[in-house]
């Protein structure tokens, strides 16, 4: 028996009809609803069971789905336990493409083929749009095949913003936020010698982790997504010379390096960087710059720290945490968004995931066994991406129930239904991932407008194939490099360790696995 329908009753007499005009539906609705595992979300809570969601898209759909629950935090470990046990779901969401040749090869997942990609019309127009470089899917492929839909993300194609502490700049007698690296260095070191919260005590410093990517990205490509010893990193690849290469091994980064551990030997850097500045919950929220131990933070998206920007509007997950330890401050006055630090060789930029978002969406082989599921999910997809008021109503709810419209035109969230309570509701759970950019614009028009504010300058790391050598060794290597790098920031190692690290790391794996990508990569382009 279906689970707490909508009734469908009266439309049963119309299915006769119905079944002759498209060839044959009657023998489809005989076998009852399509029954999808459905695990197409971002499950950062547990939707309620049998929300009016689940319910209206069920309806919609002739579908069942048993919606798959999967803690964030322990995703890869996660899944990797059910599907050792033999569980897969239809549609899943994959957080990290680098797990995409494992997943294909453990034969969880189903190549995207010709087939699929003709029932997504709509899809491959928005994909084509964005895809100027024509590598969107280099890192969801796997012996030439793709794995897995990209999602293109409006959002993380502006850079990640540098948040500066403008009243501590005003109090050392800067007027202006910092733009080169020089200007940089020199207000960093008045925040660490010269009390600029004004209590007498030497208890600031300059910056932490978080805002490292950036001083990177002053001389060269930013090497890793993260800095400190916290989990999470992942190693970032460049085109040089036509050929692929891991970032951390350039030798601008022994540049980067250096100037880095100048700063932490001058007590510029906190000490507590290599435990980072967030403490935990949420890793956005920069703990140390909230505190008033640190002038300079970054890695944000500019909607963390975006105030309140239309009516109704509470202002971004990080600018809150700030008000709540701050209350007297004011965006604008007391901190502000600032650019990437422009380097001796002009240089500069911030970390980005650019248009094509990490997280992507893949069909597992126990979807592709049936092929009314796949033409449903490829439904589900393409309607959100079409019909404007289906994506209202999935990823917003209802009009003066899960949201209200602003006088600026912005869709905004009412008071329960914000962040984990909008999943624990069923909102965004029940799209299929890829979104339309320019729904995404027309519900929130001013955010955007306040992203164009703070645009700038910034990398985007370069898309690899997953290969076999870069699942057996990146793991190692990644904690090689952040291990290493640490170690000469803190300046336990000298800044000429940083040549051997290289040696070390080539031959521990990393020429390896530079050699396969490269090779796999040829492949690709028919080179």
């Amino acid at each position: 028996m279906r689970k707490g329908k909508l009734c469908i009753a009266p439309l049963l007499v119309l299915l006769p009809i119905m079944a002759f005009a498209t060839g044959g539906r009657e023998a489809a609705e005989a076998e009852g609803p399509v029954v999808i595992d459905w695990l197409g979300y971002s499950p950062i809570a547990q939707p309620v069971e049998n929300s009016e969601f689940e319910l209206a898209v069920e309806d919609k759909y002739d579908v069942d789905l048993n919606v798959w629950y999967v803690d964030k935090q322990q995703y890869d470990e996660a899944l990797g336990i059910r599907f050792a046990a033999g569980e897969m779901p239809d549609y899943m969401l994959i957080f990290n493409p680098a797990n995409i040749g494992k997943y294909a090869e453990q034969g969880v997942l189903a190549p995207i083929t010709d087939d699929i990609f003709a029932k997504l019309p709509a899809y491959n127009k928005i994909t084509e749009q964005y895809n100027a470089d024509g590598t969107i899917y280099d890192d969801v492929m796997a012996e030439g095949k793709i794995y897995a839909l990209r999602r293109i993300n409006i959002n993380t194609a502006y850079p990640t913003v540098l948040c500066w502490r403008t009243d501590w700049l005003e109090n050392v007698g800067i007027d202006k936020i910092p733009t080169t690296l020089d200007e940089f260095t020199t207000a960093l070191r008045k925040f660490a010698k010269e009390d600029p919260d004004g209590n007498g005590k030497a208890d600031t410093y300059g910056l932490s982790d978080c805002s490292i990517g950036a001083f990177f990205g002053a001389f060269g490509p930013i090497p890793m997504y993260r800095y400190s010893s916290r989990t999470g990193q992942r190693l970032h690849w460049s085109m040089r010379n036509g050929e692929l290469v891991l970032n951390v091994i350039l030798p601008e980064m022994k540049e980067a390096l250096a100037y880095l551990a100048g700063l932490y030997k001058e007590g510029i850097i906190d000490p507590e960087f290599v435990t980072s500045e967030n403490k935990g919950g949420y890793w956005a929220v920069s703990h140390s710059f909230i505190n008033g131990r640190i002038g300079l933070t970054g890695r944000q998206n500019f909607y963390h720290w975006a105030p309140p920007l239309s009516q109704g509007d509470q202002g971004g997950a990080v600018y809150i945490e700030f008000m709540k330890a701050n209350p007297d401050s004011e965006f604008g006055k007391t901190f502000d968004l600032g650019p990437a630090p422009i380097g001796p060789k002009g240089k500069a930029g911030a970390y980005t995931l650019g248009y094509a978002d990490v997280d992507t969406f893949a069909f597992t082989t126990k979807c592709v066994g049936d092929t009314r599921k796949v033409d449903v999910i490829t439904r589900m997809i393409e309607d959100n991406l079409t019909d404007f008021d289906w994506f209202v109503y999935l990823n917003h709810g209802v009009e003066g129930v899960h949201f209200m419209i602003t006088p600026a035109g912005v869709y905004t969230p009412t008071e329960d239904y914000t962040g984990t309570q909008a999943t624990g509701a069923g909102l965004g759970v029940f799209t299929g991932g890829p979104t339309n950019p320019e729904f995404v614009k027309r519900v929130d028009p001013v955010r955007f407008t306040f992203a164009d504010k703070y645009d700038g300058p910034a990398y985007v790391p370069t898309k690899v194939p997953s290969t076999p050598a870069a699942d057996k060794y990146l793991g190692d290597l990644t904690r090689l490099a952040t291990e290493t790098y640490v170690a000469i920031i803190s300046g336990a190692k000298p800044v000429s360790a940083f040549d051997g690290f290289v040696q070390t790391f080539l031959a521990n794996g990393g020429e390896e696995v530079m050699e396969e990508a490269n090779a796999v990569y040829s492949a690709l382009k028919g080179q």
